[in-house]
């Protein structure tokens, strides 16, 4: 998709359209050197003293006007009991009468403040894809996003710190 900037004034092709991050933020609590032996964690998972638990998802946010989306990569914490279901459907096939899991974002999403720990809805793909996030609340600015939608402007205000 290519995009003339109104920030910069330059043409960019294939506007970045996802940002993530690499860990949940109750990861940066531990200190260093505490780490390795108190916390688990691959690119999809995190344990935290084997009682607090994450997965990485996708928060998708519709592009206006387009068929795309920009999807941010963010994590959140949720009960064990759905952690392990989560596990158990990790890389299989999931059954359709699955309800969706709950949880609370890991972190401030940047440009959304007051989005630690705002609550979301969690859908389990198939066969190893990230779950799906959904805000449950449609007052707040990141659950307005995804239900109505954001400009091509606003995606390229996320990445431009990321292109210089």
């Amino acid at each position: 998709m290519s995009y003339k900037c109104n920030i910069c004034g330059k043409f960019h092709d294939n506007l970045p359209m996802d940002i993530s991050y690499k860990n949940p933020a109750d990861y940066f609590k531990v200190s260093p050197n505490e780490r390795a032996k108190r916390i688990q964690n691959t690119e999809d998972v995190c344990v935290i003293d084997n009682n607090e638990f994450y997965i990485r998802g996708v928060l998708p946010l519709p592009v206006i006007d387009s068929n795309d989306e920009f999807r941010w990569g963010v994590w959140a914490r949720i009960e064990e009991q759905d952690f392990m279901i989560y596990l158990k459907y990790w890389d299989g096939n999931i059954p359709e009468n699955l309800p969706a899991l709950s949880g609370r974002l890991s972190g401030e999403i940047k440009d959304y403040p007051e989005s630690d720990m705002l609550p979301v809805e969690i859908y389990l793909q198939s066969k190893n894809q990230r779950p799906i996030f959904k805000v449950l609340s449609a007052k707040t600015p990141l659950g307005i996003d995804q239900e109505k939608g954001i400009t091509l402007e606003k995606v390229h205000s996320f990445v431009e710190p990321l292109l210089k």
